[in-house]
C-alpha cells in the first residue's frame, strides 16, 4: 500500500515497454530486422549525387527538345514552299507530296504532335514499369536520333514528315 503522499504506481509492464526507447532496428532502413537494398527510385532521395545527375539529365532533355521545336517551327512555311517559287529558299521541299501551301504547312508539326499524342497514352506506364530515368534516357537519345534522321531526309517532304512523327513518339517525356 502506497502512503496519501506518495503516487501509486499504476502503469503496467506493457505501459512501460512503451515508453522505453526501443533498440534501433537493422536494415537500412530499420524495418523488420533485415537489411532492405535500395531500389532505383529510393536512390534518387537518398544520393545528392544521383539527385543532381537525374536532375541534369532532365535539365538536358528539356534543352534539346525546345531547341528543336524552336529552331523548326518558324522556318516550317519556308520548308514546304516548292523549289523556284517566288521567296523560296534552296533547302525547301521541292514538292509537298500534293499537299498544298497551308495543308503542308500544317501537315508538318501535325506529324510530330501526333506522335507526342500517341506516345502520352504509353509513356507513364512505362515509366512506371522501368522507372522514369530509362525512359527519360530513352527519350532524349530518341529525340536526338530523329533529329538527326530529319535533318538527313530534309530534302524529301514525305520521309521528313515520317521521322518528324518517329521523332514525337520519342519526344513525350
Amino acid at each position: 500500500k502506497s502512503q496519501d503522499n506518495e503516487p501509486m504506481e499504476i502503469s503496467t509492464s506493457i505501459e512501460k515497454s512503451k515508453m522505453l526507447p526501443s533498440k534501433p532496428k537493422s536494415g537500412m532502413f530499420g524495418c523488420c530486422g533485415r537489411k532492405d537494398k535500395v531500389v532505383p527510385y529510393q536512390e534518387m532521395y537518398i544520393s545528392p549525387k544521383v539527385f543532381s545527375l537525374s536532375i541534369n539529365c532532365l535539365r538536358f532533355a528539356v534543352f534539346v527538345d525546345a531547341i528543336a521545336g524552336t529552331i523548326e517551327q518558324p522556318n516550317y512555311p519556308i520548308m514546304v514552299l516548292p523549289r523556284g517559287s517566288p521567296g523560296s529558299h534552296p533547302d525547301s521541299f521541292p514538292d509537298t507530296g500534293g499537299l498544298g501551301f497551308s495543308a503542308a504547312t500544317y501537315f508538318v508539326p501535325m506529324s510530330a504532335l501526333l506522335g507526342v499524342a500517341i506516345a502520352s497514352l504509353v509513356i507513364g506506364i512505362l515509366s512506371d514499369k522501368w522507372g522514369r530515368k530509362p525512359c527519360l534516357m530513352l527519350c532524349l537519345y530518341g529525340t536526338v536520333i530523329g533529329c538527326i534522321l530529319k535533318f538527313l531526309f530534309r530534302f524529301a517532304f514525305w520521309p521528313y514528315c515520317a521521322f518528324n512523327f518517329l521523332n514525337g513518339l520519342v519526344s513525350a517525356s
